[in-house]
């Protein structure tokens, strides 16, 4: 299963960089960093032709690596701790949903602007609040080459497959 271990990899380097970061806190309450909303000016990737059967589910997006990539979380809110990450999904609506984007810099989890091309996707959840250690998705979706301009970009879900190399379909 590449794809679990893909996002298992992604989800153990956005906890260790998050760490980092939670690390260098100087604040009283350096145990945990969070973040949220919308504000800050920072990018959406925004995901169409959902299959109806995912409205009113819930997603996450992931993309990126430490390598050559910058890491990438979309969600509504998330927290980092030494207990592990949680968050806050975005609810699909429509066959559609818009991510805010944030990633980590040497200042703290920030929101994404950049102008990268990367590998990532989405994980759906039945609910709204997700962890690390006690939600599983109800499915992947991973697109190959994910381009950013000034922090977004958009993908249709037939871009998309489930990671096991076979053609996009619906459930």
């Amino acid at each position: 299963m590449k794809n679990r271990r893909f996002w298992l990899g992604l989800l153990v380097m956005v906890l260790t960089f998050g760490m980092t970061v939670v690390g260098c806190n100087n604040d009283s309450d350096n145990d945990k960093d969070t973040v949220g909303g919308n504000g800050g000016g920072g990018g959406v990737f925004t995901l169409t032709g959902i299959p109806s059967t995912y409205n009113n589910k819930y997603a996450v997006f992931f993309a990126g690596d430490a390598d050559d990539a910058p890491l990438i979380v979309g969600a509504q809110s998330f927290t980092v701790s030494e207990a592990g990450m949680s968050g806050k999904a975005v609810q699909i609506k429509s066959g559609s949903v818009s991510l805010p984007l944030w990633t980590v810099s040497q200042t703290g989890v920030i929101r994404y602007t950049g102008n990268d091309t990367v590998e990532g996707g989405i994980m759906i959840f039945e609910t709204e609040s997700v962890s690390q250690s006690g939600s599983e998705p109800i499915v992947e979706w991973e697109f190959e080459s994910i381009t950013f301009s000034g922090g977004s970009a958009s993908k249709t879900w037939s871009q998309g497959s489930d990671g096991s190399n076979s053609t996009p379909s619906t459930p």
